[in-house]
């Protein structure tokens, strides 16, 4: 072979790396999304369970993260502003409750975990994650349940509980998950 079919193979192979490395990948509208046919609760009207749901686990919410999308074994969600790991004031009552009986129930463990939108990288959004599971952790240990029952873990940007890319499925995925 001569030297310019060497060039022209090695240029094609060039520009197909480029062209494949470089293309996106987009999630599809549901990810996430386990069963959006399920309800917990009538509409409009935000539930949160204890384990209630229609086959006898997971959580359910009508309002916020679209209607009757259910994300199994989760007791209870805490949701977050953007770039914040602050609780906010609307979940200190579900927490109260979930540490009266996490005191009532020592032999009971719960795990945090933190998730974020998909926004950020996935260095940050971990981290961010760990921020809000660490929040709710310090909220419950104000309310006397001690740290040996919690367990923290942070998914990020890797368990959205609404796929999409407008402001209501950011607002959904910005959350913290207790599961007991």
């Amino acid at each position: 072979m001569k030297l310019t079919q060497w060039v022209k193979i090695l240029a094609t192979c060039f520009l197909i790396l480029s062209i494949t490395a470089c293309s996106t990948h987009r999630k599809p509208s549901n990810a996430g999304v386990v069963d959006g046919s399920r309800m917990c609760g009538p509409n409009g009207a935000e539930t949160y369970t204890n384990g209630s749901g229609p086959d006898g686990n997971g959580y359910c919410e009508s309002s916020k993260c679209r209607a009757g999308r259910c994300v199994p074994g989760a007791e209870q969600h805490y949701f977050f502003d953007f770039d914040s790991n602050e609780v906010r004031a609307d979940a200190m009552s579900s927490i109260q409750m979930q540490a009266n009986y996490l005191l009532k129930h020592p032999n009971k463990h719960i795990r945090l975990e933190g998730n974020t939108d998909d926004r950020g990288s996935r260095e940050y959004n971990v981290a961010l994650g760990e921020r809000r599971a660490r929040s709710v952790l310090e909220a419950l240990m104000q309310y006397g349940v001690p740290s040996s029952q919690i367990t923290v873990v942070s998914f990020g940007a890797e368990k959205p509980a609404a796929g999409g890319e407008d402001e209501s499925s950011y607002q959904c995925n910005r959350r913290v998950d207790l599961i007991y």
